[in-house]
């Protein structure tokens, strides 16, 4: 699979790749058609950075803020709900990590995991030839009745893994309660001390 390092993109051959990421939006030493003018390089650049830079520091309650600003309305809650129900359609919102880290399987199958916890988590999975895969999130609903998506890192067999730091095994733990008794699943939390062959080797 040939897959662009910057966005993600899948390509149809390796020429394809490399010619893709060479003009990729997300690549910040991008190169230029020799057709475009020099001015349309330039804007192309500072929306770039825009884009990449300023508006992926800004979470949702920031955007609306700016969305209300520059229409001069301030949305209601029914709206607000509709325009959230509408984002869920599409698959957008909930998963707020902006990390990506390239892994490449070795059956060759490039996927984006999120931190040096699963990288290490993969590594062991596949040294043991244990078969594993990224699930599709899961709806949960807090005590103010308002739903979101909870994201497991790693799914084997009908386990569900999630690896977390020791600080957030703690913090999230009635987050993590929820999902599991809401949706009815085997979802376990996996700290840096269990990242290991003889731990994972149990999990078949």
């Amino acid at each position: 699979m040939y897959v662009c390092i910057f966005c993600g993109k899948t390509c149809k051959n390796g020429n394809s790749k490399r010619n893709h990421e060479r003009l990729c939006k997300l690549n910040s030493n991008r190169q230029f058609s020799p057709f475009e003018s020099l001015d349309v390089q330039r804007n192309k650049i500072k929306k770039n950075q825009f884009t990449s830079g300023k508006m992926d520091s800004h979470t949702e309650e920031t955007k609306q803020k700016i969305r209300e600003k520059s229409t001069g309305k301030t949305l209601s809650a029914e709206t607000k709900k509709k325009l959230s129900i509408i984002a869920k359609s599409n698959n957008l919102g909930g998963h707020t990590s902006k990390k990506q880290l390239y892994y490449e399987t070795p059956s060759g199958d490039v996927i984006y995991l999120q931190s040096s916890y699963e990288i290490d988590f993969a590594k062991i999975l596949d040294s043991l030839g244990i078969f594993w895969e990224r699930p599709e999130p899961f709806i949960w609903i807090d005590d103010n009745d308002k739903d979101h998506r909870y994201y497991p890192d790693f799914k084997v067999g009908s386990i569900y893994i999630d690896t977390k730091n020791d600080y957030l095994a703690v913090k999230d733990l009635p987050k993590i309660e929820k999902v599991r008794h809401q949706n009815k699943i085997d979802l376990r939390i996996v700290t840096k001390d269990l990242i290991n062959a003889d731990y994972i080797a149990t999990l078949i």
